[in-house]
């Protein structure tokens, strides 16, 4: 009768994996990603939680366990079937957490919202380790492997299924398990029980789900619009694909002034995640594409006739259809979004007028990184439009989410691939206080300094406009003719230089006048060697990014933020896009105060059994360390593998299953060390302090030789590569459970509590550290 239990953890795990991944896709759609993570993280506490009712509980629940189990399983399915029904209907506005007070309270309900069904499926899980404490090795193999299987899972649906519907196949996990704990005495009523939980459960998705997107969200102002109406929408892993119509959509980001006697062509708008990507580009001719002369886009084209160029970003296919028009010879585009370029390729064939079929155009549907090291051709011209594509053509648009296009070591990749003369151009848009170009420009200089340091003053040109400005990087000099062309070119942009080779402060700040043109300045100041005094004294972190720091949207600073949570004012005017990293801080915060109240609670309420029992700070010691650990290095290898499998959501998918996965298997292996639990302890984690070693050493190596192999190839070595790992660090956990399990029963559940509890801040910590 043991397997039927082994199958219900094994569908809740799956279940519940699939609920925390699904639950941060959902809340990236109706809310912004920063704070899914954070409603996730404290949701986690469910785990630890669960442990501590169970460790107070204890004797009370093992008399009626069978029942407990089966009503647990119940809740997680009725909370999960309603819990995406009634996320909608609380209103918090998160933009509006410095001014309204009552903001907190509603974030409040989200806590409690998520808690309940993580707690539930917590609570179940935690009760059969203690039900099954003799199959300890063996029940953690089918909680680890289903877990792993949940991360698959959930990928396969998010592709599949509207956001909003994605709990659906959770609650048929859930019902699943509910049948496996079918008994014969109580079968009538338990199968009457679970028709009615299957009736309540699934009510939500019978009458229908709507989604309710925050009204500060970019697709809740277009779809205001008079005209304005969605037309497409396409579930994808990568982001929620919507796509509107409207005659009141025009796309040309960083337009001249100049160009007021010049019409631009409407476009459909893209949508990922509720936040305006740009537009799906049409094949325009004649007049219909003046504009494009217009656009900072073309600046590079104004030096090199028909050049060949590659795209790093095509996103709608804007950037390839500005090529198009500016008269080159060969174009590639790369764009890692393939859901979105199926979307424009499938559906709006003929809309795009053949756009994407040009004989001049190669299409690439990967990650530029992956694609640089793979490729073997030289390029005139490589352009990265970041200011067209607004973030969806990389891994994350948040402080604290990786991006690996941005980095010293990625710049090297691409001028690696240019011609003699060629030119890298960046764009981006600028933001107010300034950051991301000041950042863009220091990342520019730092690497070309390094590699040119004899002229690398002559190798980059800094333009900017009203709300955009771009870095050129030229595999060569700049010479005084290309400077006279640029000026030209710049000026009927109706924009201006921060740098040009042998610049002066007179030939600045002309036609887009701001006050302080800190651009020149740290210019200046790495031509003159005096950028880290800049650098270090900027508001902003504005250091240059490396792949073993790849975070080039984090621009607060630890020093500033500690500042400015002494002045409430100050903390008023940061901008809502650099609540990211504020808020995981305060998560970690919350972590860990919650952290210590589950440890410290047990011992209170428990206090005579708790003070007789021996090896508590062991206890605390060993459970802490292995949930840290763990988390330590999922996050850790799940940051590092981003930039080899070269897609966020694969990358956090293959990375989890693995190491569940094999988890599982190290377990179901360790089961031999039952009576020698010491021994398979140290030969568990001498094996994690091994394969580490090798990974410090390998996996750059790896990175770096293999990166350029095909994406299929990339994940099978990483799985490979990881199994190991996986497979030790499935050892020590449950043989330390089994350690309580035969000589202190009573703090088995606390051990489970323990572990459960520093999950919650780990992950957190981990991306801070």
């Amino acid at each position: 009768m043991k397997i039927r239990y082994f199958i219900s953890i094994f569908f809740i795990s799956i279940a519940i994996l699939a609920a925390e991944l699904s639950s941060i896709r959902f809340m990236s759609v109706i809310n912004f990603s920063d704070f899914a993570a954070m409603v996730i993280s404290i949701a986690l506490l469910g785990f630890g939680i669960s442990g501590v009712v169970i460790t107070i509980y204890r004797e009370k629940l093992k008399k009626h366990l069978d029942i407990w189990l089966f009503l647990s399983n119940i809740f997680f399915v009725i909370f999960t079937g309603y819990l995406f029904f009634l996320a909608q209907k609380i209103p918090f506005v998160p933009q509006s957490l410095q001014q309204d007070t009552r903001q907190f309270f509603f974030l409040s309900f989200y806590y409690i919202l998520f808690f309940l069904p993580f707690f539930c499926g917590a609570f179940f899980i935690n009760l059969l380790f203690l039900k099954m404490k003799q199959n300890i090795n063996q029940l953690y193999f089918f909680n680890m492997v289903g877990s792993g299987l949940g991360a698959f899972i959930s990928i396969f649906f998010m592709s599949r299924i509207e956001p909003q519907y994605l709990m659906f196949p959770v609650v048929c996990m859930g019902i699943v398990s509910l049948f496996f704990q079918l008994k014969r005495k109580r079968f009538v009523v338990q199968g009457v029980i679970i028709f009615f939980t299957i009736f309540i459960a699934t009510f939500p998705f019978l009458i229908g789900i709507g989604l309710k997107i925050s009204p500060y969200k970019d697709i809740s102002y277009a779809i205001k619009a008079p005209d304005a109406k969605i037309i497409c929408s396409i579930p994808s892993p990568l982001g929620y694909i919507q796509i509107v119509r409207s005659e009141q959509f025009h796309f040309a980001p960083g337009l001249s002034l100049s160009s007021y006697n010049v019409d631009v062509p409407n476009e459909y708008g893209i949508f990922i995640d509720g936040i305006s990507s740009s537009g799906i580009a049409r094949n325009f001719s004649g007049k219909d594409a003046e504009y494009i002369t217009y656009l900072p886009f073309s600046i590079p084209f104004s030096l090199i006739n028909k050049p060949d160029v590659l795209i790093i970003g095509a996103d709608g296919g804007n950037p390839i259809l500005y090529a198009e028009k500016l008269n080159v010879g060969h174009i590639k585009a790369v764009e890692p979004n393939g859901f979105l370029v199926s979307v424009i390729t499938k559906y709006f064939k003929k809309y795009t007028g053949g756009l994407w079929n040009n004989k001049k155009l190669s299409v690439y549907v990967m990650d530029g990184r992956s694609f640089c090291r793979r490729n073997k051709n030289k390029y005139d011209i490589i352009s990265i439009p970041s200011m067209i594509s607004s973030g969806i053509s990389f891994s994350s648009g948040s402080g604290h989410g990786e991006n690996y296009i941005f980095t010293k070591e990625a710049l090297d990749d691409y001028m690696r691939l240019l011609k003699e003369n060629g030119i890298l151009y960046i764009s981006t848009k600028m933001q107010s206080p300034p950051r991301k170009l000041l950042k863009l420009e220091s990342l520019a200089f730092s690497y070309i300094k390094k590699e040119y340091p004899n002229d690398f003053f002559r190798r980059i040109v800094i333009v900017r406009g009203l709300d955009w400005g771009c870095v050129l990087i030229k595999k060569g000099v700049f010479s005084g003719h290309d400077v006279t062309i640029l000026k030209k070119k710049v000026s009927s942009l109706s924009a201006d230089f921060s740098y040009y080779p042998n610049i002066s402060a007179k030939d600045i700040n002309i036609n887009n006048q701001i006050n302080n043109e800190l651009y020149y300045k740290l210019a200046i100041a790495y031509v003159k060697n005096r950028e880290k005094p800049f650098i270090d004294s900027y508001f902003f972190n504005i250091k240059a990014p490396t792949d073993n720091k790849p975070y080039f949207n984090q621009f607060l600073k630890f020093s500033t933020l500690i500042g400015l949570l002494g002045n409430k004012d100050n903390l008023v005017n940061i901008p809502f896009s650099e609540w990211g990293y504020i808020l995981i801080w305060a998560t970690l915060l919350q972590g860990i105060i919650f952290s210590m109240i589950i440890i410290v609670l047990p011992v209170v309420t428990n206090a005579k059994s708790f003070l007789k029992a021996k090896g508590k700070w062991r206890i605390i010691v060993y459970f802490s360390s292995l949930g840290m650990g763990y988390m330590f290095i999922e996050i850790a290898v799940i940051q590092k593998f981003l930039l080899f499998i070269g897609n966020p959501i694969y990358s956090v998918a293959v990375v989890i299953a693995t190491l569940l996965i094999f988890s599982g298997l190290g377990s179901s292996f360790s089961d031999r060390y039952k009576r020698k639990t010491a021994q398979g302890i140290t030969i568990g984690i001498s094996g994690i302090v091994g394969v580490l070693l090798l990974h410090m050493f390998f996996v750059p190596v790896l990175v770096d030789r293999l990166l350029g192999f095909s994406q299929g190839i990339r994940i099978c070595i990483s799985i490979l590569e990881l199994g190991p790992l996986g497979f030790f660090m499935g050892f020590p956990f449950p043989l330390g459970l089994n350690v309580l399990a035969q000589k202190k029963e009573l703090l088995l559940p606390w051990g489970l509590a323990i572990n459960g509890s520093v999950s919650v801040f780990a992950t957190v910590l981990t991306s801070i550290l």
